[in-house]
């Protein structure tokens, strides 16, 4: 088992979040920004597998009637989306999967804040909100997005470690799964210091422009055969800022971030 500290000053892989979707093996990278919203149209929990944490999915029986006809079971029935899980008498866990959009000088990007790191700052657990959010419904007050305790979140300027994986690069999805997460004010300090992540030149304006920090503008400034030959680098600061990007990768939600939980 790693420290938070550990997590985070010893991983070599750090990226902006602009050069994330030119990663092209799978692998967990460092990355520091503010959040800057809650997203609103994704659900924020799913149906845990109660022994890998992997999505739960329910199926339905059929039964054989006296009269010769089928119906279907009332009770409710799950499976495991997890092929490799090894459990038996599945039943749901609520857990949170919060979308949140995080913003360095370069870019913005959807990430998910999954159970335990999400419980570092929420202080409730899903099954809380839930039924919180299920109380007001009996209530003349308005339905939520998502639960109140969530706007703490914004506007935090946080490290996460996040993971890059196999289905992120081979279908173009920009939605990472966070490994873990801090404030903590002495990392940050830290991590701007081996990458000089604060030392940018230009702000982010807006999801349609990406500027970039003066360290990485002589990078971008490469002829077009030196960009083809750093596709394929993992750009690691310390042994040069890889400037090609690769095909745009595009948001959804991805459940398979649910599945990976089980195997962090």
């Amino acid at each position: 088992m790693c420290s938070v500290e550990d997590e985070f000053l010893n991983n070599d892989v750090f990226s902006p979040i602009a050069y994330l979707g030119s990663i092209i093996e799978p692998k967990k990278v460092v990355i520091v920004g503010t959040i800057v919203a809650i997203v609103s149209d994704k659900m924020w929990y799913y149906d845990g597998c109660n022994h890998c944490k992997s999505k739960l999915e329910q199926k339905f029986e059929t039964y054989d009637k006296e009269d010769g006809t089928s119906d279907v079971r009332d009770e409710k029935v799950y499976q495991c989306s997890n092929k490799d899980c090894q459990g038996k008498e599945f039943f749901p866990l609520s857990r949170f999967k919060i979308p949140i959009r995080v913003q360095d000088s370069t870019g913005t990007v959807t990430l998910t804040l999954f159970d335990h790191e999400a419980l570092k700052f929420v202080g409730k657990t899903a099954k809380e909100l839930i039924e919180i959010q299920d109380e007001l419904l009996t209530t003349n007050e308005l339905p939520r997005e998502y639960p109140v305790e969530f706007e703490m979140l914004v506007n935090l300027k946080c490290a996460f470690v996040i993971k890059v994986t196999d289905f992120n690069i081979v279908n173009g999805v920009e939605n990472y799964g966070i490994s873990v997460v801090t404030t903590d004010v002495d990392i940050l300090d830290e991590l701007n210091k081996k990458w000089k992540i604060d030392q940018d030149g230009d702000s982010y304006t807006g999801d349609n422009s990406t500027p970039v920090s003066k360290d990485y503008v002589g990078d971008l400034e490469q002829s077009s055969s030196d960009l083809k030959r750093n596709l394929g680098d993992v750009y690691v600061i310390e042994e040069g800022l890889g400037s090609a990007a690769s095909k745009p990768r595009i948001c959804v939600e991805n459940n398979d971030l649910d599945e990976d939980l089980g195997k962090n």
